[in-house]
C-alpha cells in the first residue's frame, strides 16, 4: 500500500490532470457515439434517388422529343400550381405566390412559363 500512495504523490498534478482530462474525453465521445447509436440524427431509411437513363444510341431526334416532354410537363405542372394559388385568398395566396416566383426565377429560360418576368430584388 505504501508504494501506491508514494506513486501518487510523486506523479507531478499536472500530468494528473492531463490524464484524467483524456479519460474524460474518450468518455464524452463513447457516450455520443452509444447516443447517437441508439437514437440517432439520421433517419433510418435512406433517401434513394433515381436518375434517367438513356440509351448510348438514341438519335437527336429522340433527345429532342424527350426536350419537348419535358418542358411540356413543366410547363403543366407550373399551370397547375397557378391555377392552385388562384384558388387561395388573402396572405396564403401572397406566400404561395412569392415561392412559386422565386421558384421559376430558378429555373432556366427554356422551362418558364411565356412572357415569364422574374419579380425584382428588395
Amino acid at each position: 500500500m505504501a508504494t501506491e500512495t508514494s506513486f501518487l504523490t510523486d506523479v507531478p498534478r499536472s500530468r494528473l490532470v492531463i490524464g484524467s482530462l483524456a479519460v474524460l474525453m474518450t468518455v464524452v465521445v463513447m457516450t455520443g457515439f452509444l447516443l447517437e447509436s441508439r437514437w440517432g440524427y439520421s433517419p433510418r431509411e435512406p433517401k434513394i434517388i433515381y436518375f434517367k437513363s438513356w440509351r448510348a444510341d438514341r438519335s437527336d431526334a429522340e433527345v429532342a422529343a424527350d426536350n419537348a416532354a419535358d418542358v411540356a410537363r413543366a410547363r403543366a405542372e407550373a399551370a397547375a400550381s397557378r391555377a392552385y394559388i388562384a384558388t387561395l385568398q388573402g396572405g396564403a395566396r401572397n406566400a404561395a405566390q412569392a415561392q412559386y416566383d422565386a421558384y421559376l426565377a430558378a429555373q432556366p429560360k427554356a422551362l418558364q412559363p411565356p412572357g415569364f418576368v422574374p419579380p425584382k430584388a428588395k
